[in-house]
């Protein structure tokens, strides 16, 4: 038996009313979940620290991907940034020393064997007026199928824990339930018998896993916005390890539309196969 640890964070936003002007600033909501196994995770907590002493950053700090554009407009375009009390580390670190912790952060990938799966809200072709609350919890249900189905295709009796970033105490409250729900009863997935029976809320800035699930999940938002530094990263260190289907489809197995329409689900496919090798 294995044990799995899949860590889910966000990027992006998301509101059940939606004003054009809030569609051109927040095109997606993503949530990703990077998945390794139990004894890969020593190696990223290990990495992560190397990587904070070699760029100045404590360990008690963390660096987030919406922290790149923040320093980019400060030290690129000399505009004022204001930091809040977990943002004060940031005076000391330049748009050059963040870009390049994340390139090495990334490349990193490869050693730590993960399955990446991401889900994925296209405001911007997406108009339907979903309930906030309805949308979060089905976000969490479509990565709890994945990752039940990664478990089945594996050898042996496997377990997955999920952890996830912090949210409202209502939504989380919400999300535990719908999780509990399905998970005693069943979806189209009858039995969800290799992943853990509750979801655990973390700490962001304790949990490295979910560190990374935060910079993926940015990451795969500057993809989708077609700016050139996150393409780059994605198409290098990032694509081949989304979980992939029968004859190797991204879409529906790592790369999910949320809720599920035509329209989103052909948006998602024409991105990708941008940059997908023919």
């Amino acid at each position: 038996m294995s044990t799995y640890l899949a860590f889910i964070d966000e990027s992006g936003s998301y509101k059940k009313y939606r004003s054009d002007s809030f569609n051109k600033r927040y095109p997606y909501y993503v949530k990703s979940c990077f998945l390794i196994k139990d004894t890969k995770w020593k190696e990223l907590s290990c990495f992560k620290k190397y990587l904070c002493e070699k760029y100045n950053i404590g360990l008690l700090d963390e660096l987030k991907w919406c922290h790149l554009w923040m320093l980019n407009r400060r030290d690129k375009r000399g505009r004022k940034m204001s930091y809040s009390r977990n943002e004060e580390f940031l005076k000391k670190i330049t748009f050059g020393t963040a870009e390049n912790f994340v390139k090495e952060f990334i490349a990193e990938l490869p050693s730590f064997e993960p399955i990446i799966i991401f889900t994925i809200t296209p405001n911007c072709v997406f108009f339907d007026r979903v309930d906030e609350m309805a949308l979060e919890k089905m976000h969490f249900q479509d990565i709890t199928q994945r990752i039940q189905m990664e478990m089945d295709s594996k050898e042996g009796d496997n377990l997955a824990i999920i952890f996830a970033d912090q949210l409202s105490k209502e939504i989380e409250n919400e999300v535990k339930d719908r999780y509990h729900t399905f998970y005693q009863f069943g979806d189209f997935i009858k039995e969800y018998n290799n992943v853990m029976d509750s979801i655990n809320f973390q700490y962001s800035h304790h949990c490295c896993g979910i560190q990374m699930a935060d910079f993926l999940a940015g990451i795969l938002v500057g993809f989708l916005r077609e700016y050139t530094f996150s393409t780059d990263i994605f198409a290098q260190d990032i694509l081949a390890k989304i979980r992939t289907g029968v004859n190797n489809k991204y879409i529906g197995y790592g790369v999910i539309d949320v809720p599920k329409r035509d329209i989103s689900k052909e948006h998602l496919k024409e991105k990708l196969e941008s940059i997908i090798p023919i």
